[in-house]
C-alpha cells in the first residue's frame, strides 16, 4: 500500500471510530458530521470525501458494531445437559452481550425508524436472540424473551442486583420449569 493509501485509511478508520464513539455517546440522529470532523482530527470535506452520505457511513459503521458485539449462535448450547444448562448459557450469552455493546444495542432498537441500515440491524439482532430463545427452551418463548431483554438486563444492574445473569437464569427455570 503507497503512503497515500495508509493516509486515507488511517482517516477512514479514524473517521469510523470517532462516529461510533459519538453514536455511543449521543445516538445516531443526533451525531453531525460536524462533530464526526471534530472527533476525527479532520475537516468536515475529508468526512464526506470518505462518506458521502449515511448511506455510506452506516452500513462502514454496522460492520464495525457488529464485530464488537459478535452475537452469540446456537452453538452456545452444543454439550448442554439439560434445560436449566440451557437457560444459564443463554441468559450469560445474552447479559454478556449487553455488557459489551449496550450503547450500540439501544441506538440499534431505539432509532431503527431513522435509517434502513439500523432497521436491518434491528431485525438481524432480534432474529438471533429469538433464535437463541427458541434453541434454549421449549415453553414459554415470548415470557423468557421479555426477560432476557435488554431493558431488563439495564433495570437489573441499576437495582444493584447481584449476579443478575444467575438470578435471572433462576427465574426462567421457575417459568418454565429447570429440567
Amino acid at each position: 500500500m503507497t503512503r497515500r493509501a495508509e493516509a486515507a485509511a488511517r482517516k477512514r478508520d479514524a473517521i469510523l471510530q470517532a462516529t461510533l464513539e459519538a453514536h455511543a455517546e449521543r445516538g445516531v440522529e443526533k451525531t453531525g458530521w460536524d462533530d464526526i470532523a471534530s472527533r476525527a482530527g479532520v475537516g468536515v470535506g475529508t468526512v464526506y470525501r470518505h462518506f458521502p452520505d449515511l448511506d455510506a457511513l452506516l452500513p462502514a459503521c454496522g460492520e464495525l458494531t457488529f464485530r464488537k458485539l459478535d452475537l452469540p449462535g446456537p452453538d452456545i448450547f452444543d454439550g448442554a445437559a439439560d434445560r436449566a444448562e440451557r437457560i444459564a448459557r443463554l441468559v450469560s450469552a445474552l447479559f454478556a452481550l449487553y455488557e459489551r455493546g449496550e450503547p450500540e444495542l439501544r441506538n440499534i432498537r431505539n432509532e431503527r425508524d431513522y435509517h434502513p441500515a439500523l432497521a436491518e440491524a434491528h431485525e438481524q439482532v432480534e432474529r438471533r436472540l429469538a433464535e437463541l430463545v427458541e434453541a434454549a427452551v421449549e415453553t414459554q418463548r415470548p415470557l423468557v424473551r421479555a426477560l432476557v431483554d435488554l431493558g431488563m438486563w439495564q433495570a437489573l444492574r441499576e437495582a444493584g442486583v447481584a449476579m443478575p445473569a444467575e438470578a435471572m437464569a433462576a427465574v426462567i427455570r421457575d417459568a418454565v420449569g429447570g429440567r
